[in-house]
């Protein structure tokens, strides 16, 4: 029986947070109505399961899917950004990556390895400078972090948040980042972002995704139909955006 684990650094209310939650909740359905086991934290009513260290404990899943906030920083930007404009959302212009949005953050880190990252249950609390108890952590696990899980054996990681995929090329060692720290986690394949996403467009290109995944065990193949049966419905409709669906590329970090 194929195990399942869904994560997400989510909250209730509209957004982000909302688009998250659902997209988290449909996923699980869908897998234990194929008989398998699927675990599925979330934050809700204060109480958040979520986290940092929630994260990092996981051993081995065969599919890891994080509706959560991501965030990349250039060497030039100054502050970390908030969990809220992280996420993407339905802003007209999506905010580049590296845009400071509070005067109230960490210092900016010199490896790329700190400046890139993702943004889990609490992490708000950090962007907004508040003090937080000892026995807590601090809900930013950056790449250095994720570097260190036990991913070996995990097929697939979805990164369902903005600019996941984004690093700094650095000669002799590619591209510094979330890409680079999955590869060294053992994960087999990475689904992440290039650029900030929008929450409704999101949600359903990982619906199609994910059902297409299940067919076929392909990842690259699962989100290369996924895109293009979006792009269709855009050409029918005359809303062409491929801003919209684009954004998720595949990166097969291992061969295991």
């Amino acid at each position: 029986m194929t195990r399942v684990t869904l994560e997400g650094g989510l909250g209730t209310g509209a957004g982000p947070r909302a688009r998250a939650l659902e997209e988290a909740r449909n996923l699980r359905s869908a897998r234990i109505r194929e008989g398998r086991r699927a675990r599925l934290a979330l934050e809700a009513e204060g109480r958040s399961a979520a986290t940092e260290t929630a994260v990092k404990s996981l051993h081995c899943p065969s599919l890891l899917h994080l509706a959560t906030h991501g965030f990349f920083l250039s060497d030039s930007a100054g502050a970390l950004p908030s969990a809220d404009d992280a996420g993407g959302g339905e802003a007209e212009q999506p905010a580049a990556a590296g845009t400071a949005s509070s005067e109230k953050v960490p210092p900016l880190l010199h490896s790329p390895m700190h400046r890139s990252g993702l943004a889990l249950a609490g992490a708000q609390r950090v962007f907004d400078g508040q003090e937080l108890p000892a026995d807590q952590d601090d809900g930013v696990l950056t790449a250095e972090e994720v570097a260190a899980l036990d991913l070996q054996g995990t097929r697939l990681v979805v990164l369902s948040a903005s600019d996941t995929g984004l690093g700094e090329v650095r000669r002799g060692e590619g591209v510094m980042g979330l890409r680079r720290a999955f590869a060294a986690s053992g994960a087999t394949a990475v689904v992440m972002s290039l650029w900030s996403v929008l929450d409704e467009p999101t949600r359903q290109l990982m619906v199609d995704f994910h059902q297409r995944y299940r067919r076929t065990g392909d990842a690259a193949l699962a989100m290369t139909e996924a895109q293009r049966q979006f792009l269709d419905r855009q050409q029918a409709d005359g809303t062409l955006n491929p801003t919209e669906w684009g954004a998720f590329i595949v990166y097969q970090a291992a061969t295991q």
